[in-house]
């Protein structure tokens, strides 16, 4: 299955980098490819040899290999607020890859429309509060 390959650096507490990943369409199997992995691994070393000291990619100390599923909607990520049988939900998926980049942002925006939605809650009076509640489903992809 044809790949979108990319490589980049992400630093972890503690130790650790992540070498890179691919997008690949239509394509959900939770499984490893290990010849991808090792094609990423490759094009790391050959772009960066202090990565193993200039000794080649068997010299990677390898942690783990991941295979990550990242969903993703054709228009967009949704970030919006609306209201489903007398309910206020806030939407906030289909990031697809760039979850992690973009959930900081996502995330404050998500809680200014929880906020709003409770404003407009308090809003409805007592009496209704009791009938009336909020639903947030705030997702993000932080590992």
């Amino acid at each position: 299955m044809p790949a979108i390959q990319f490589s980049l650096t992400r630093f972890f507490p503690g130790g650790g980098t992540l070498l890179g990943g691919c997008s690949q369409k239509g394509n959900w199997d939770p499984q490893v490819d290990l010849n991808l992995a090792n094609r990423i691994m490759k094009r790391a070393v050959d772009v960066c040899p202090a990565l193993t000291g200039g000794k080649g990619v068997e010299h990677l100390d390898i942690i783990r290999h991941g295979a990550g599923l990242r969903p993703f909607r054709l228009g967009g990520t949704r970030l919006e607020k609306e209201k489903i049988d007398g309910v206020w939900v806030v939407h906030n998926y289909g990031h697809g890859g760039y979850g992690y980049q973009s959930s900081y942002g996502c995330s404050q925006e998500a809680v200014k429309l929880v906020d709003e939605a409770l404003s407009l809650r308090a809003s409805l009076g007592r009496s209704q509060m009791h009938s009336k509640g909020i639903m947030a489903t705030i997702w993000s992809t932080l590992d």
